[in-house]
């Protein structure tokens, strides 16, 4: 799985592999992602899980850094992916891209009723 800040397709961390990722998780890493950021404070994004890296993200005025860092779960860095600048405003048009998509496809192949904890998480706006 990848997702896409701009013009630029970021790798994602998966589990048991590329299409195998945790959906409730990356819709409250990346929604605290960018509540950090926009207090220009850094945010890690580390599963801590099977060897896989963390996602450091870094905001200096209009201009977002993401960095692919060893992870604590043994992951190595990326050294194609240090430092990547990506527009401020393109992170969260890629988050608000990401919730729509995953509600639709909820929507279109979801099971016919959520958990309560799904549907409260993503039904809040976006």
């Amino acid at each position: 799985m990848a997702w896409t800040i701009g013009e630029r397709r970021v790798p994602c961390m998966g589990f048991w592999g590329p299409e195998d990722v945790c959906l409730g998780q990356w819709w409250d890493e990346l929604t605290g992602a960018v509540a950090a950021l926009a207090d220009r404070q850094p945010y890690t994004l580390d599963s801590c899980e099977q060897g896989d890296p963390a996602v450091l993200f870094e905001r200096t005025d209009a201009s977002l850094h993401l960095s692919i860092v060893a992870g604590i779960g043994g992951g190595a860095p990326h050294p194609e992916w240090q430092n990547a600048e990506f527009a401020w405003d393109d992170l969260g048009a890629a988050l608000r891209r990401f919730k729509h998509d995953l509600r639709q496809l909820l929507e279109l192949k979801g099971p016919p009723t959520l958990p309560a904890e799904w549907k409260k998480r993503f039904s809040e706006l976006v």
